[in-house]
């Protein structure tokens, strides 16, 4: 017990020093404009967004899962618009423009069609959960619950509650490269000495190297 309170008190006091931040803890209140307007026609609800971002956070995401991608969203549409569901501080729906222009490295990618289609009932599913998680805090901890949630584990989890497909694979903490000061520095803020080597988590590169998914041209 004390070392989840430790663990909630550090959370906090990062969230508090961060500001609104997207799942790699980056400081979002100011977005670039985009350089060249994007057409979203292409788009489908429950696509899968990627970014490439810049922070401590990401640095240490970087390190320890070999890959560039440290921040992922699922494509809704809300009220009449494009948007990204993504596990930030808090849950939130993020317009898609908003989302292009956080970063100057998005990819698009989707399920191939032999493998599942977002009918009615299942995009009737996607908001359902969208609307239950809003607003939850962002999982600092990477705990595999639903009490609080990181950017990849909500992807991934609807994936799984709502198609029963698994996007990646889930592998316990102590089996990604943690060599890294920076990883070092981010266990020891997160966790102290009590480092849950065992918990299992999904990382957005793990994800995006799905043989599942397709890449979408916008």
């Amino acid at each position: 017990m004390q070392s989840r309170m430790y663990t909630a008190l550090v959370s906090a006091l990062l969230i508090l020093s961060l500001g609104s931040f997207d799942g790699c803890g980056d400081a979002v209140a100011v977005k670039k404009q985009s350089s060249k307007p994007t057409r979203y026609e292409a788009l489908q609800e429950g696509d899968i967004v990627f970014q490439q971002s810049v922070s401590p956070q990401c640095a240490a995401i970087r390190a320890a899962t070999g890959s560039v991608w440290t921040h992922v969203g699922i494509v809704i549409r809300d009220q009449g618009q494009w948007a990204v569901l993504e596990a930030v501080e808090p849950v939130r729906i993020t317009p898609i423009a908003d989302w292009m222009a956080r970063s100057s490295v998005n990819e698009v990618r989707r399920l191939g069609a032999e493998t599942a289609v977002w009918d009615a009932e299942a995009l009737t599913a996607l908001h359902d959960m969208a609307s239950k998680w809003l607003n939850r805090h962002y999982d600092m901890g990477f705990a595999w619950s639903d009490d609080e949630l990181y950017c990849s584990e909500l992807v991934y989890k609807i994936y799984d509650h709502i198609l029963h497909v698994q996007v990646g694979t889930l592998k316990p903490l102590k089996e990604y490269d943690l060599s890294s000061p920076v990883v070092q520095r981010i266990l020891r803020e997160r966790y102290g000495d009590e480092i849950p080597y065992e918990e299992w988590m999904i990382a957005p590169g793990a994800m995006y190297d799905s043989p599942l998914l397709e890449k979408v041209i916008l």
